[in-house]
């Protein structure tokens, strides 16, 4: 046996034995975390869970970034991988793993009630706006047997798996690089997408759905790439099964990719390909140099947005939504309204804690920023290269100064409409000013790339191959999505752009990962390939730690965690069957009405109990109430606003003083829950 030989047979059992380390560590930390249930509610799920479990899954992850990112070429990076992603699901799955009653006293605790009355026979799914998480849960619910809550948590966390798995596929389909699969997955482990604004690692359909995106994505890049596809194809029909699955999981997110698939198509027609032809993007820096042929997607997008309307058209919710957003967005184009008054609100209450929005912004973001930065360059430098290669210096530099101009037109424009002064002067006139800044970069790079698909000769292109096509796509794509994002933040929609911006993380996980096998490429014709690599191998484990303390709500974010104690549900239980019917049931900060949702369902408790009582009103509770009342305190109420909002609308000695007050009475607690009746 050579000396070579030994040394790749010593290499193999080392391998092997850090695989079975991480397994078992792994193991460990699921077993430690099942081992120790809470006993009452707990302020962040960080510091409740045993020690063990973050040691093991520490060291699993390490075992699987060493092993998928050194070795040069690992027959163990398929393994590797598993453990890396087996390990983020544990993350995601801690509820469960420790055996939280539930996780979610808000919208999840609605969700529960709505598949209480599906399952009672109340109504059917398909009378829901968004029914996919529903039925995944009701499914568990019927061949598991697992209890109503834990099925829907158990959906939930299936729904992530689809990111972890098929954002690398992704990335395989349009590079061949060797480190582009396991930088994508372990760029995928950083669940950039969940933004805890708008998408949440919680029951919560849309960041479901949005995690369900990239396999509608993957199946989709399959199609258009393979021109021997036909549209009764596997690919083709399984394209239309997951797109229709995605616009029952929640139609804004299927808007998004219906906005994708437009931009594709408007790409193919303005390139002249999608017709099995050659594609023209085969001009940029990256990519291989055989010639690919796509398919038009135009079929399917007509498809899927005619499935779209018929599918909303017909809700309640939608006509809600229609009669109360379109006239919000007209008053700002008026003049009437102000762009983003739920941000400023929240802004000036985390200014009255002794917070602020650039720390809060720095503590969930620094991944997300750093991935914006890399798809970013990443995309200018793919268009820098197109345009150097079609046009002469002179027309080139005409192309940047008119891109600077539509940079900040936007800009301008929002400075003429408002003085300058009025809009530094509070958070939302800052945060227009960005918003319009973003719009004004994504048109400059919409319509440079479409500058670029029109004036490009095929027959005559060189070749590029499918990463310049796939970046083509995802920035067309994704700058189709930025004025949605604009119409929502002007129109004070429930802050549903920051929903957008979770989608955007989407994309920019995808180009982020790509941009950084490409920078990894130059890197490595200055310094060695394992030097690149061994600093992959560190920003990852810098950028890991870093998300992982936002995947759950959590004191460090200046949020409270969402876990519902059993304690609580049965407090809430025994009150809404007990209680006397003529004496309105009020809560903290709002009305126990989303408890009730999850106990009774959401048919019987629907406008019930959603009278609350404030924090000044807590020291004189009869003389408040023109007549008998019930107030709900939990254990979350206590410690979200004494420790996490720091009293800044209910106090300590508020709270204390329930106890104390002439005609109040606790009737009723389990430890976690007291009921007060005021008389």
């Amino acid at each position: 046996m050579t000396s070579g030989s030994r040394q790749s047979l010593w290499q193999r059992y080392v391998a092997k034995l850090l695989l079975s380390v991480g397994f078992l560590s792994l193991t460990v930390a699921i077993l430690g975390a099942f081992s120790s249930p809470p006993e009452g509610y707990e302020l962040s799920i960080y510091a409740g869970t045993p020690t063990v479990f973050w040691v093991g899954a520490g060291v699993a992850l390490a075992v699987a970034l060493a092993l998928s990112l050194l070795p040069a070429a690992g027959r163990y990076t398929a393994p590797a991988l598993y453990l890396g992603g087996a390990t983020l699901t544990a993350v995601v799955g801690l509820p469960l793993l420790r055996g939280y009653a539930f996780a979610g006293p808000g919208d999840p605790a609605t969700h529960l009630g709505w598949i209480r009355d599906i399952e009672a026979g109340k109504y059917f799914v398909t009378e829901l706006l968004y029914t996919g998480l529903h039925s995944t849960a009701l499914v568990f619910h019927d061949v598991v047997g697992t209890a109503l809550e834990h099925s829907l948590l158990l959906a939930m966390v299936a729904f992530t798996i689809p990111f972890f798995v098929f954002t690398p596929l992704i990335v395989r389909t349009v590079s061949s690089r060797p480190q582009a699969v396991p930088i994508a997955a372990f760029s995928s482990f950083l669940l950039l997408p969940i933004t805890n604004l708008e998408t949440f690692n919680r029951v919560h359909p849309y960041t479901q759905a949005m995690f369900f995106t990239p396999l509608v994505i993957y199946v989709a890049l399959r199609f258009v790439f393979d021109p021997r596809d036909s549209l009764a194809s596997p690919f083709s029909l399984l394209l239309a099964l997951t797109s229709v699955a995605l616009v029952f999981g929640h139609p804004l997110q299927a808007l998004n990719v219906i906005l994708l698939f437009v931009g594709i198509t408007v790409v193919q027609f303005l390139s002249g390909s999608g017709s099995g032809e050659q594609d023209p993007f085969r001009y940029a820096s990256l990519g291989g140099r055989r010639p690919i042929a796509v398919r038009s997607l135009l079929v399917h997008t007509v498809f899927v947005i005619g499935v779209f309307f018929a599918w909303v058209v017909r809700t309640e919710q939608f006509q809600t939504a229609s009669r109360t957003y379109v006239p919000s967005i007209l008053e700002f184009v008026q003049g009437s309204a102000t762009a983003g008054r739920e941000t400023a609100s929240q802004a000036s209450s985390l200014s009255a804690i002794g917070a602020s929005p650039a720390e809060l912004l720095v503590r969930m973001f620094p991944a997300a920023l750093l991935y914006v930065a890399l798809a970013g360059l990443f995309v200018l430098l793919n268009i820098h290269g197109r345009f150097r290669h079609r046009f002469s210096a002179s027309r080139r530099y005409l192309g940047y100064g008119f891109m600077g101009i539509l940079t900040l037109l936007p800009l301008s424009a929002a400075i003429y409409a408002r003085p300058l002064s009025s809009l530094l002067s509070g958070v939302t006139g800052v945060l227009f000013l960005v918003v319009s800044a973003l719009v004004g970069i994504g048109v400059s790079l919409l319509l440079a790339v479409l500058l670029l698909a029109y004036a490009t000769e095929s027959e005559t292109a060189v070749s590029g191959g499918a990463t310049d096509t796939f970046v083509t796509y995802m920035a067309v794509g994704g700058a189709f999505a930025v004025p949605l994002f604009f119409l929502f933040f002007v129109g004070n929609i429930a802050s549903l752009y920051f929903r957008i911006l979770g989608y955007l993380l989407l994309i920019a996980t995808l180009l982020g990962s790509l941009g950084l096998v490409r920078f990894g490429d130059g890197l490595g014709t200055v310094v060695s390939r394992r030097t690149v690599r061994i600093g992959v191998v560190l920003l990852f484990v810098v950028l890991l730690p870093l998300t992982v303390v936002t995947v759950f709500s959590s004191p460090y974010l200046y949020l409270s965690n969402h876990h519902v104690s059993q304690q609580q549900f049965d407090g809430y239980a025994t009150t809404f069957e007990h209680r006397d019917p003529d004496v309105p049931v009020a809560g903290i900060r709002q009305g126990p009405y989303r408890y009730a949702h999850a106990v009774e369902g959401y048919e019987a408790a629907k406008g019930k109990y959603e009278r609350s009582v404030t924090g000044e009103n807590l020291t004189r509770l009869p003389a408040a109430s023109p007549g008998p009342l019930y107030l709900v305190v939990n254990e979350r109420n206590r410690q979200r606003e004494t420790e996490v909002f720091r009293e800044l609308r209910y106090s300590k000695a508020q709270f204390r003083s329930l106890d104390h007050q002439r005609g109040v009475d606790r009737v009723s607690t389990t430890g976690e829950y007291d009921l007060y009746l005021a008389r």
